[in-house]
């Protein structure tokens, strides 16, 4: 070894051409250059040293010789002409350096000189270091193709300051940021107040360096437009630019987060829900449903309907347009809520609700929710109020009833004392006031026989009214004449009063004062109903009002209740007094 440690030392350092060192004994190779390596096909370990024999014939190693030519076979299996030297080493060991200093070239010529023969090495190895450099070009591009194509977002900051020395394009996506906005920007300037403390903790050196890096789960980050995200972050020590920094490697879990926001609070919403809830496939197998369902369906675990069938757990449900629809036919499916009934445990019938509907991904239906809801009490609640609103219109239609006897009464009061009176303007009055009685006593005849006790409807009331009205002025040959020109005539009974009180008073004066005996006589009644507001018309061809007549200031107590009744309706009253008389009363509906 110390023999071989010389000519280490003095040899392979200082010779730039391929040499073997040989036991000249035993004609063995015992060492060679890295030169060598380029034309034998050398492998030689510390335990096998090859005979010299194998690549050079006929080599005489009992004296020296120098620009001796040999047929050398190099490790591709060529037979090269080399010219080589061999010289023996005054050592304890009988040694001898066998060197090639010129060889032949492809053409079949050799190098001129030895300095031609180097000059051709540089080239060759020039090129292989060009070819190196090209590949580590090629090396780079690629990681920093990986590098900036990357799914996390990479950031490099100083070991000290914590400033950012480099990120990657993902980076700057996930934080919303630009590369110019970041230089020189500290670590924690990209965490919220309440998390750099936390953050400053978790990368302090010691733990970094005994840890080998260190990961933090869930942490929040500071975006660019001041918005907060979330992710999972790894720090480790890294020398870059030939410094000690650190490396942060971030995975945006932000919309992962939401997810399971969204799924915990569907969760805990399903579990604790007081409706039954079932979720089925497209198919109507049972994917999952609530402790709520078990109850009602009288099941004894979720487990053991895992994959069932809607019908095998709601009885009949498959002979409805529900089992259409989970079974997945979409078509001739009018609606998605149900009543059902089902057996509870004791044997008894109860009815419950139920609604379904469908789930989606996107455009793609998954599956089917069902809600059912044991709706006994409401049942119960709504026949008992059925029973109590069905005594309610009793008691109403009652009441009504003897209001329509009592203003019948106050009619025939009225007509019998007009009999014991011989004043004709006394009479006049009784009639009227008989008149406007007998308006009101229609109206709680109407309602004594009508489905709804809250509305009257005018069609059927004016009716009536015009036929009253004819009937107690026999001695006027005029027609009356009703026009009802929307199809939603009702009023409620407060504003139904008001409106016969006015047509008894327009009517009766028209009757009375607009025409001459022998004029043909028509006065029209015109209810009219549009949105919110109505319109109610009386017209007669008559001789119209007096020029003189003040229908603001008027005496006339007709005149002056159709005011006052307007005003309780919140009407207002148009006249129109050409080719006869037309009073135009507007009022809201509502």
């Amino acid at each position: 070894m110390k023999i071989i440690n010389e000519l280490l030392n003095n040899i392979i350092y200082k010779t730039s051409y391929p040499f073997l060192v040989l036991d000249v004994e035993n004609k063995i190779v015992v060492f060679h250059n890295q030169y060598a390596q380029a034309i034998f096909p050398i492998t030689i370990n510390s335990n096998e040293f090859p005979p010299i024999s194998q690549y050079i014939n006929d080599i005489d190693l009992t004296k020296n010789f120098n620009n001796k030519i040999f047929n050398i076979i190099d490790k591709n299996g060529n037979n090269l002409k080399c010219i080589c030297n061999f010289e023996l080493l005054e050592t304890e060991n009988s040694m001898g350096v066998f060197s090639i200093v010129n060889y032949e070239l492809p053409s079949g010529k050799f190098p001129d000189t030895y300095d031609q023969f180097l000059d051709n090495e540089v080239k060759k190895r020039t090129s292989d270091l060009s070819n190196i450099n090209q590949r580590l070009q090629e090396s780079e591009e690629r990681y920093r193709c990986l590098f900036d194509g990357s799914s996390e977002g990479i950031l490099v900051v100083d070991d000290e300051t914590k400033n950012v020395k480099f990120s990657n394009s993902t980076f700057l996506r996930i934080l919303a940021y630009k590369r110019l906005d970041i230089t020189d920007k500290n670590l924690l300037e990209f965490f919220p107040e309440y998390a750099s403390d936390y953050v400053s903790i978790q990368i302090c050196n010691d733990k970094l360096d005994n840890n080998n890096g260190n990961y933090i789960p869930s942490v929040p980050f500071l975006r660019g437009d001041q918005s907060i995200g979330y992710a999972n972050i790894s720090f480790s020590t890294i020398t870059f630019d030939n410094a000690k920094s650190i490396m942060c490697i971030f995975t945006d879990i932000t919309i992962q987060l939401q997810k399971e926001k969204a799924l915990l609070r569907f969760n805990n919403a399903f579990k604790m829900s007081t409706d039954a809830i079932i979720l089925t496939d497209n198919m109507g197998h049972i994917s999952d449903l609530n402790y709520a369902a078990c109850q009602l369906f009288n099941l004894n675990s979720i487990d053991y309907v895992l994959e069932k069938r809607v019908s095998e757990i709601i009885p009949g449900v498959n002979k409805t347009e529900l089992g259409k629809l989970i079974g997945g036919s979409l078509e001739s499916i009018t609606h998605n809520f149900f009543e059902w009934n089902v057996v509870d445990e004791n044997g008894i019938i109860k009815p419950i609700e139920l609604s379904i509907s469908s789930m989606s991904d996107n455009e793609n239906n998954i599956g089917f929710m069902i809600i059912g809801r044991d709706i006994s009490d409401r049942k119960k609640y709504e026949r008992e109020l059925e029973k109590s609103l069905q005594e309610k219109e009793l008691l109403l239609k009652e009441i009504h009833h003897r209001v329509k006897n009592n203003l019948q009464v106050i009619s025939s009061i009225l007509s019998l004392q007009s009999r014991y009176v011989h004043d004709e303007a006394v009479i006049d009055m009784l009639d009227e006031s008989q008149n406007r009685v007998k308006s009101m006593s229609i109206i709680h005849e109407s309602l004594c026989n009508s489905e709804d006790i809250a509305h009257i409807d005018m069609n059927n009331y004016i009716d009536k009214l015009n036929s009253y009205m004819q009937h107690s002025y026999p001695q006027f040959n005029t027609k009356i004449i009703k026009q009802i020109t929307s199809n939603n005539s009702t009023l409620d009974l407060q504003k139904a009063t008001s409106c016969g009180i006015i047509i008894n008073e327009l009517v009766s004066n028209s009757l009375k004062y607009a025409f001459n005996e022998e004029d043909e006589s028509i006065i029209t009644v015109n209810f009219t109903r549009e949105k919110n507001d109505c319109v109610l018309s009386i017209k007669d061809n008559g001789r119209g009002l007096p020029h003189d007549i003040d229908f603001e200031r008027t005496k006339s107590f007709g005149l002056r209740l159709v005011r006052i009744l307007t005003n309780q309706l919140n009407g207002k009253v148009t006249i129109v007094n050409k080719n006869g008389t037309e009073f135009q009363i507007q009022f809201p509906a509502n």
